[in-house]
């Protein structure tokens, strides 16, 4: 938890069915407050009985906002020590780089209608920090943990799709980052997108994809332009 949030007191409470049954991966909901804690938005997403982490995963990535929060998740200790899943010392926003696939190589998920987690809107917030050089390292780790998720993929028995959407979200996630650099700062990102080819994970299913892909390939500067 973030110094500044709070969860609900019941929230351990209503989640006891699911950890009494041994679930991997409890999700529950999140709304956003103010300091004074009157509730700004609630933040919606699937509900979903229990399902294997990538069925849970695959419908997560393209549903879910919050997919790779960690606040926002019971995880069973042992399916942790198990996979001697461990953040990245010293890098921003860790659970960016291990949620989504925690989430896709787990036995069982279950995804509740519970708002359990608040997240306080304030100036302190890491996600408002103007700090430029916090900014540069973010970015950094950014492409760090998509270089390692390309790593760990391959060592994980997950199907073709699953490994695509993996792909995709990382992808999706890091151009939202660059977009909202500043036009000095975009270049130097943009490089490393393409010295990836990291347009390549967007998979043409229609004609709006196959025009997202080209531009991404061309110019991701024009992609922002008309997105």
């Amino acid at each position: 938890m973030d110094s500044d949030d709070y969860i609900d007191k019941d929230l351990l409470i209503k989640q006891e069915e699911y950890m009494n049954k041994s679930i991997d991966i409890i999700k529950f909901k999140m709304k956003m407050v103010d300091m004074q804690g009157n509730e700004i938005q609630k933040i919606e997403g699937p509900i979903f009985d229990v399902e294997n982490g990538q069925d849970a995963f695959n419908e997560l990535c393209f549903k879910d906002v919050l997919i790779d929060q960690l606040c926002i998740y019971l995880i069973k200790r042992e399916y942790i020590a198990s996979n001697n899943y461990r953040f990245v010392k010293g890098a921003y926003h860790e659970d960016f780089g291990l949620v989504p696939i925690m989430i896709a190589n787990a036995k069982t998920v279950i995804s509740t209608d519970f708002y359990g987690y608040f997240y306080v809107q304030s100036e302190n917030s890491i996600m408002r920090n103007t700090d430029h050089s916090k900014t540069i390292k973010k970015m950094n780790d950014s492409f760090m943990y998509y270089d390692k998720m390309l790593e760990t993929i391959k060592k994980l028995d997950l199907t073709n799709t699953t490994k695509d959407n993996i792909k995709l979200f990382y992808t999706n996630s890091i151009l939202i980052k660059i977009e909202e650099l500043d036009e000095k700062d975009r270049p130097t990102f943009l490089d490393e997108f393409k010295k990836r080819k990291m347009y390549k994970n967007i998979k043409i299913k229609n004609p709006k994809q196959l025009i997202k892909k080209l531009l991404l390939k061309a110019n991701v500067n024009w992609y922002f332009k008309i997105r």
